[in-house]
């Protein structure tokens, strides 16, 4: 450390050095939307040139390459994809194959097969990469005057040329209107008198057409020259003068030669009028967003250029620019966030030096950084970004931890060297273990088998990594070089930074809880188990796996006509569906491009299309599939097509699969039909998809392979053309000029310009725009080896047939694939998912399949199977680093349970914001949080050790632990979460469905699990040591048995039980329950079977100041109002009598900023809007409380009216109109009236009550005593609001029992009181029925408290009211409850029965039914019942209540009888039971003792205060102080009076001598 400090300006430079060398390798860095990766796999396409038959092309080419392939080692599996002029082989490979040397290889097998295939096939090996997959990143549209040929013309000559020259175009694809051409217009008579054909000339064109060609050299003197033969054609006559038949015949006598038009073979439209559409593709190592900008800039001159020629070029697509978009949106989030973290770490700190210095851990660590991207070839892409963003604000928690214990260090008067060497020294440790555990999660990512995941966890993954290793390095040299440089400075007395003491409210709240919860710490891991296992049930119980689509500003419709469809077929088909787009609200363009058989139109939507007619993107996109599903002539699908030429056929689609991994895209489920009959299989296909198609669950059906394609099939006769001299070349040769224009593929050059030479059959326009008929085919002219002409039909006979369009294969097996998407409402119910799915299955199961194919039904991918592994080999990796550090296998496992807690919120995180459960992104997002979460509780435990080491109790070093480290925990978890919010809350197309599910996992699992693990992890470690010590202490036989038990019970459970998460609850009941239950019946049973007291040892009971209050605030809310006092008295309490107070606003404002716009913009589930509107209302009236008080201040100091109406009116609003304010806005956002009536009811209902029960409990309204109009409906509804928890049910704190102090020994001791004086609440508490608020009770000097379960052996107890079977016999019942009582053995059971029969005088009556007993004898059968296990202390509560006189003496001298040997204490109001029974007595009145004696002492208390005399009738009810007549009696004309009094009541009045009852009226009546 000595080196930090002395240093200071070499780690200056080194951080300066770093960062401006990152800011170089920024500039370099490439940018893509996703990443690009070279894919696992390489294509082998064996192409013919001319049409074939798929299943020729099958068994002669495709068949043999893929038995050659599967000999090569490497390979995982083989896709083939076969149609008329391409068979595609897909190699896939396994992992950790040399791609290089499989290239190779692969290329090597296939040069040499090439010779054993069939004439006119070329195989190439070809290596792709995701870029090049989607390399279409923009295109353009021509529109101007006079005509689309002219336009086409100008696009041609003038635009393509520059559009292709910008380095980084791979090429341009021009659609709509007819190509320039040079035209030979045969003379179809004059052909044929020279016995020329169109094939002949093709030839001859081709033959004597050559670039520029090498042929050798020759020397002339001392120079070599080097020979090149060039024939081009640059000039018409060059064409006619060719040499065609002998004469010479040229071809202009047979021919005219002009220039021309080829015919379309594609339209392109905008808004149904013809245009030309320009097709931009870059290179795939092309910087696309630079790439934009620069063919911007040409767009931009050539329309300053094209202007007088009335032609403009328009930007109908550019996918750069959504990339831009979406990245640049990142980087301000990340910008955002990291100022958010600032801004929360000056709020805590409160001090701009220091947070500055802290501050710079962000620009430096994320600069630095890019010199590892350059390093290993990363790109900014959106998945680096969303890691950086990630990572901005975990930049911050290591510079935290160590300044927070640098400055607790110096706040204590250490010097400045000494506190940032020891405040460094004991955090180090805990830092790097956290920052290690939070990189090592990305490890496993190497050994993925799914290149796809692989990719993501390197770009994610070293993003973060880069980043914070960085940002470590930062905590530990340069934070403390700068908070040396600070505490040195001059101005160092003058930095503040606040103490944390049990003043501070946030303390004393945590260590409320954390007290609350280490007194009962089973039970808080047992809750927190349970609500993580709660809370996985309700995820998969809710939870789709739903994708999620882009939101973007146009729609693509992919159109797919029949095989065989003309270009005229097509564009009909197309039409239609551009006049059904035409009535879309939100349209701005509808744009088509039309080929033959395939066409895509693009519906742009208008900027803010959402406010046009308040449909989101998907509601758009639903209803333009409701418009077109009715157009049967073709296929049409929003992606592309896997059959389609030109939208990317053949095999997998690799982007489309990466996205979906992503949780992009659409919800699609698929059929597998396997076989080796193609034919039969399509047949198949095509019956399922009418079946599908045919269901109402449905939304759409397609095939993976067209239809079978109308041919024509031409059986040779091979005598005839053995006669006539004609092979198969020559017709090949003729049949390939079989079109009204043949492309002969030479160009004719002119200037820089060059054009395709085209033959032309037919003298008219007419003629030449004929399609060929069957006719044509038949008359077609072949010509023989002597120069003749012979019809095709001649020697063919051409029949009508059907062939297939295209074949697939699938690890050498032919496959078919039904696709289908499900209605949108499955996406919304997993129930309505699992409904949907089982009919599917079932048509299945009940379609009769052809002997020879196989179907499956792939409802889901299992993409995610993979992240299981990853995740517990994450979990296993962080254990280890952790069991390093600490060098315990214990403290590892308390950490690791900080996944749950994050697991918890991360589901409810997920739950609230609608994401789905099952996606890549979120799968990510559960890795980086368990590298995230067990941070906190490294610092927490890391400090705990030290201070333990130090000789701190266990108790008290996790209390100081989380004392000390409460805040720097915080701060680093708030500064976390805030800086992702921003990306959490991201709207732009890609930010929304990639970042904000990482950010979102990441944001609600870190924070509940930080206010849980300051908490439950002390608790959870504790507990556990207290769990292994009492283990330890076991027997070895008896450890052995549990951990035999539990083994057993976990192999049946793995082996059993197949769901993972039952699996894991299982094993957690398996691990608790074991122990758990030998502890039970260890202890408690032990406990309840223990003789603390002898059997011949009396009993002795001590009451010291006993207190019981009744509906008393349980401890939490008696320490958290005692915190409150504590800060009252010491003045820290704000009374808000200036502005200066309400500094809480700084950080009260933005949170209320943000919960608004989360609730009423961002959440989409009506559910969820309503709950968090509750939340908004509730904290705006938190923060309106302080406002109140001090309006109400200002108005006592200045007498000023407006700041009382200002309260008032204030107070109206936030309670009462906030409310229709909120459910106004709640309507416009779902516009479901019912939801926001029956809510707006409940709410007011809520609010109504609240006040009602306020003005009940504050005004203590007498409910019984309401009277006037309606008063029994009035005190229905009071009662009804009294009883209604939460806003209604009040705690009102009874004290039944005050400072009782009594002694009881052996003997009948009585408890005299009034009806509610406390007697019943006294005795359930000796009985350990009820538990004391205060004071203690001791039997023998024993704590009843502490030993509570081993004294109710000591006790019996007989409540006033009781229950017994009253149709069982006395002895069977009393039997059943010995057994209850654990008297099992038979003789002594017998013998403990007649005993307590007879000690109750009741054995002669044992046969007979309880029932008909009287009541007495049912007191006599509850004493009974309550001797059966020989109880030393007798509790009865006022057993002569309702006995007639004779039982309640029989009753009594049973009471007195069985006292003898015992305590029996015995509660009554009735004086004469006391008198005659009892020898210590206790008057007890409104909770308190009045008197403590003999009863005979007690009557001494009345002693001249008992009078007696008579009173003339007619003035008895005129009496004084009437209330003190004991009782009167008629005496004549005269009332005779017995009456208390401290003085003579009248002059006749003479003393009395005082019975008990006169001394009980005188304690009752306060004269004693």
């Amino acid at each position: 450390m000595k080196f930090i400090i002395d240093r200071k300006t070499l780690i200056s430079m080194l951080f300066i050095g770093l960062t401006l060398l990152g800011y170089v390798s920024y500039k370099q860095l490439g940018v893509e939307l996703l990443p690009n990766a070279e894919l696992p796999f390489l294509y082998v396409q064996a192409s013919s040139t001319r049409e074939a038959d798929p299943a020729y092309l099958e068994n002669q080419v495709v068949i043999p390459l893929e038995g050659a392939i599967g000999t090569l080692e490497g390979i995982e599996s083989l896709e083939s994809n076969i149609n008329s002029r391409m068979g595609t082989i897909v190699v896939y490979y396994q992992k950790d194959v040399d791609f290089n040397f499989a290239y190779l290889k692969l290329q090597e097998k296939i040069n040499e097969m090439q010779s054993s295939l069939p004439e006119g096939i070329r195989v190439s090996v070809n290596r792709v990469d995701l870029a090049r997959m989607n390399n279409q990143f923009m295109e353009l549209q021509a529109r101007g005057s006079g005509g689309v040929d002219r336009v086409r013309n100008l696009v041609d000559e003038e635009i393509a040329p520059k559009l292709e020259n910008i380095d980084g175009i791979a090429g341009v694809n021009v659609y709509g209107g007819q190509e320039k051409s040079i035209e030979i217009i045969l003379d179809e008579g004059a052909c044929e008198a020279y016995n020329i054909t169109p094939g002949s000339i093709r030839s001859l064109l081709s033959q004597n057409a050559q670039s520029r060609s090498y042929v050798g050299n020759l020397k002339e003197k001392d120079k070599l020259y080097f020979v090149h033969v060039t024939a081009e054609y640059d000039r018409v006559s060059d064409v006619e003068n060719l040499v065609v038949a002998n004469g010479p015949i040229l071809l202009k006598d047979v021919a005219q030669v002009r220039f021309g038009v080829k015919e379309e073979t594609s339209y392109s439209r905008v808004n149904g009028l013809d245009a030309v559409t320009i097709q931009l593709i870059n290179d795939s190592q092309a910087n696309q967003i630079e790439l934009s900008h620069k063919t911007q800039e040409l767009i931009a001159q050539l329309n300053e250029k094209l202007k007088t020629k009335e032609v403009e070029l328009v930007i109908q697509n550019n996918s750069a620019e959504t990339m831009e978009e979406n990245i640049d949106q990142i980087i301000n989030l990340a910008l955002v966030g990291g100022l958010m973290a600032v801004f929360v770490l000056w709020m805590f700190l409160k001090n701009v030096r220091i947070v500055a210095f802290i501050a710079l851990a962000i620009p430096v660590s994320v600069f630095t950084a890019f010199n590892f991207f350059y390093a290993y070839g990363i790109t900014l892409n959106s998945l680096t970004l969303v890691g950086m963003a990630l990572a901005i604000g975990m930049l911050l928690d290591n510079s935290v931890v160590v300044l927070e214990n640098i400055y607790r260090l110096a706040g204590k008067g250490v010097d400045a060297g000494t506190a940032v060497a020891q405040g460094t020294t004991e955090v180090w440790r805990s830092i790097v273990a956290a920052t290690l555990t939070t990189i090592t999660v990305f490890l496993p990512f190497v050994f993925s088998s799914n290149f796809m995941i692989e990719m993501l966890g390197k770009n994610v993954g070293v993003s973060i990594i880069s980043t914070l290793l960085v940002s470590l390095v930062v905590a530990l040299l340069f934070v403390p070089m700068a908070i040396h440089f600070i505490l040195k400075g001059k101005r160092s007395s003058s930095i503040h930074f606040e103490k944390l003491t049990t003043n501070n409210r946030m303390v004393q709240v945590y260590m409320l809880l954390l007290k609350s919860c280490m007194r009962y710490p089973a039970a808080t891991v047992l809750g927190a188990v349970a609500v993580f296992f709660l809370t996985i049930f309700i995820s998969l119980a809710i939870s789709v796996s739903s994708l999620q689509e882009v939101e973007e500003s146009q729609l693509q419709l992919y159109v797919t006509m029949p095989s065989g469809s003309s270009l005229e077929k097509t564009d009909e088909t197309v039409q239609k569906i551009e006049e059904k787009l035409g009535g879309v609200k939100e349209k701005l363009d509808v744009i088509s491009r039309i080929e033959e058989e395939e066409a895509t139109v693009t519906l742009k939507l208008v900027e803010d299309f959402e406010k046009v007619d308040g449909r989101s993107f998907a509601e758009i996109k639903s209803s333009v599939n409701d418009l077109v599903k009715d157009i049967r002539s073709a296929e049409i699908s929003f992606e592309q097509v896997q059959t389609n030429r030109s939208f990317g056929g053949g095999s997998r689609n690799m982007m489309g699969n990466f996205q979906r991994l992503l949780g992009i895209g659409t919800e699609e489920e698929r059929i597998v039909l396997k076989g080796q009959d193609f034919n039969l299989m399509q047949t198949v296909a095509e019956d399922l998809e009418y079946f599908l198609e045919d269901m109402d669950i449905i939304d759409r059906v397609r095939l993976n392979v067209s239809d079978n394609r109308p041919e024509v099939h031409m059986i040779f006769d091979p005598l005839l053309m053995t006669e006539y001299g004609i092979n198969m070349q020559q017709v090949s040769g003729e049949l390939n000029s079989f079109t009204r224009e043949i492309s002969t593929g030479v160009m004719f050059n002119q200037g820089v310009d060059e054009y395709e030479i085209t033959i032309k059959t037919g003298e008219t326009e007419e003629e030449q725009t004929d399609v060929r008929t069957m006719d044509d085919l038949k008359m077609l002219q072949v010509s023989d080896a002597g120069g003749g002409l012979h019809d095709l039909q001649e020697f063919t006979q051409l029949v009508y047939a059907r062939g297939l369009a295209g074949i697939n294969r699938v690890n050498q097996e032919k496959q078919i694939e039904i696709t289908y998407r499900l209605v949108s409402e499955a996406q919304q119910s997993k129930d309505l998912l699992t409904a949907y799915r089982y009919e599917i299955d079932a048509l299945i199961a009940n379609y009769a399949f052809p002997s020879g194919i196989a179907a499956e039904v792939i409802h889901e991918e299992d993409e995610l199977a993979e992240f299981y592994f990853l995740i517990l080999a994450a979990i296993v990796l962080i254990f280890m680093i952790l069991a390093s550090v600490f060098e315990s296998i214990v403290t590892p496992f308390v950490l690791l349970f900080s996944i749950p807690l994050a697991a918890i919120g991360s589901l409810l995180a997920l739950i609230i914001t609608g994401n789905s459960l099952f996606n890549a992104n979120t799968m990510i997002g559960f890795l980086i949080l368990l590298g995230v979460v067990v941070n906190n509780g490294i610092i927490l435990i890391d400090y705990s050790n030290i201070l333990r080491k130090r000789g701190y109790r266990r108790s008290r070093a996790l209390m100081t632990a989380g004392l000390s480290r409460v805040r720097p925990i915080l701060i680093t978890a708030i500064t976390t979460i805030v800086a992702m919010v921003p990306l959490a809350m991201g709207q732009a197309e890609y930010v929304s469905v990639i970042g904000a599910p990482f950010a979102i996992i990441v944001i609600g699992g870190l924070a509940l699990s930080t206010l849980l693990t300051l908490i439950f992890i002390p608790t959870f470690y504790s507990g556990l040591e207290n769990a292994l010590e009492w283990f330890r202490g076991l027997n070895w036989k008896l450890r052995a048995f549990q951990i035999a038990l539990m083994a057993l019970a976990l192999v049946y459970i793995y082996l059993e039980v197949d769901t993972t998460t039952w699996k894991m609850m299982d094993t957690v009941l398996a691990v608790v329950l074991v122990p758990g239950t030998t502890w039970f019946v260890l202890n408690s049973l032990k406990k309840a079977g223990t003789q603390l007291i002898g059997p011949d040892e009396k009993v002795h009971i001590v009451i010291q100041n006993l207190v019981k209050i009744y509906d008393r605030p349980g401890r939490f809310s008696r320490e958290w109002t005692g915190g409150l006092n504590i800060r009252r008295r010491a003045g820290l309490e704000k009374e808000f009598r200036s502005i200066r107070e309400f500094d809480q606003l700084i950080w009260q404002l933005p949170l209320l900023a943000f919960m608004v716009y989360f609730t009423f913009i961002f959440l989409k589930p009506a559910f969820w809007i309503s709950f968090m509107m509750l939340m908004v209302y509730f904290y705006l009236n938190l923060i309106w409380k302080p406002v109140a008080i001090y309006l109400e201040n200002r108005y006592q100091e200045t007498q000023k009216g407006i700041f009382r109406f200002l309260k008032k009116y204030g107070n109206n609003y936030f309670f009462w109109v906030l409310p229709l304010v909120e459910l106004a806005i709640l309507y416009l956002k779902t516009e479901y009236i019912g939801l926001v009536v029956a809510f707006a009811a409940l709410w007011y209902l809520g609010l109504l009550i609240s006040v009602t029960a306020k003005r009940l409990y504050e005004e203590k309204v007498n409910i019984d005593r309401i009277t006037g109009r309606f008063g029994s409906l009035r005190r229905t509804v009071f009662r009804l609001v009294k009883q209604i928890p939460v806003i209604g049910k009040r705690r009102v704190p009874f004290k039944a029992l005050n400072g009782v102090s009594l002694e009881i020994g052996t003997g009948m001791f009585g408890l005299l009181g009034p009806n509610g004086a406390g007697k019943s609440t006294m005795m359930r508490t000796i009985c350990g029925i009820l538990e004391q608020s205060y004071g203690k009770i001791w039997i023998n000097g024993i704590d009843t408290q502490e030993k509570r379960e081993e004294l109710q052996g000591l006790i019996g107890y007989l409540p006033q009211e009781f229950g017994t079977y009253e149709n069982m016999p006395a002895w069977d019942y009393l039997e059943y409850q010995a057994l209850l009582k654990g008297l099992t053995d038979v003789d002594e059971r017998k013998k403990r029965l007649e005993y307590v029969l007879k000690a109750v005088h009741m054995y002669d009556r044992r046969t007979e039914k309880i029932g008909s007993f009287s009541g007495g004898m049912k007191q006599r059968i509850g004493i009974a019942q309550i001797l059966l296990h020989l109880p030393k202390i007798l509790v009865v509560d006022e057993p002569t209540a309702g006995l007639d006189p004779r039982e309640r003496i029989r009753f009594r001298n049973l009471l007195v009888e069985l006292s003898r040997e015992r305590i029996v204490i015995f509660s009554t109001h009735i004086i004469e039971d006391i008198s005659s029974s009892c020898n210590q007595v206790a008057v007890i009145i409104r909770g308190r003792v009045k008197y403590h004696g003999t009863p005979i002492n007690m009557v001494n208390l009345a002693e001249n205060l008992v009078w007696q005399y008579e009173v003339p009738a007619s003035e008895f009810d005129k009496m004084p102080n009437k209330q003190m007549v004991v009782h009167h009696m008629r005496v004549g004309e005269h009332i005779r009076v017995r009456v208390l009094s401290k003085g003579k009541p009248a002059d006749d009045a003479v003393e009395a001598k005082p019975l008990l009852e006169d001394a009980y009226l005188c304690l009752i009546k306060d004269l004693k």
